[in-house]
């Protein structure tokens, strides 16, 4: 039976065998017409077993489906883990960036206080050696006037009158 599906509705079937029976008055062709009945029922309800398992099928997880599926599930976890790494490292490293950039801040005002302490101990230095090269004025000239005062006495003659007993200086 290789003949070509007629995709009829079984009202038409029953529709067109009442038809023939009525035309060739009921005899010879009741059961052609009852065997073409029952085709055109076994096509319908195949068509309608044929549109079920269509729904079934759309409405259940098929193999390919659940791979389709779970695969875009997975790129979009991957993805989002992705992002969400990414946000937690590039906060992580802003604050340490921010840390580092506070230590930094920190090194520059030791940095700073230094310089000022070497500028104060500079000038420190140059006040004393000004204070060491008085003194070294002073000393030289208490030098001075000791010598002088040496070359007095050398100078001078000094006796002693036991009769009167006083030191005489004369010139």
């Amino acid at each position: 039976m290789n003949r070509p599906m007629i995709q009829n509705d079984p009202r038409d079937a029953i529709i067109l065998s009442l038809l023939a029976n009525a035309v060739y008055g009921g005899h010879n062709n009741s059961q052609i017409s009852y065997q073409e009945t029952e085709e055109v029922n076994l096509d319908a309800r195949l068509r309608q077993v044929e549109g079920d398992v269509r729904e079934i099928k759309s409405n259940y997880l098929t193999k390919e489906a659940f791979y389709k599926a779970g695969g875009s599930t997975l790129i979009a976890l991957v993805v989002t883990a992705g992002i969400a790494l990414w946000t937690v490292y590039s906060h992580l490293d802003t604050k340490v960036e921010a840390r580092f950039s506070k230590i930094d801040d920190k090194f520059v005002q030791v940095e700073t206080n230094i310089k000022n302490l070497d500028i104060r101990l500079t000038k420190v230095e140059s006040r004393l050696d000004n204070v060491e090269q008085r003194l070294d004025n002073v000393e030289q000239r208490l030098g001075n006037m000791e010598k002088k005062i040496d070359g007095l006495i050398i100078n001078s003659i000094c006796y002693y009158n036991n009769s009167k007993d006083k030191i005489i200086f004369l010139e």
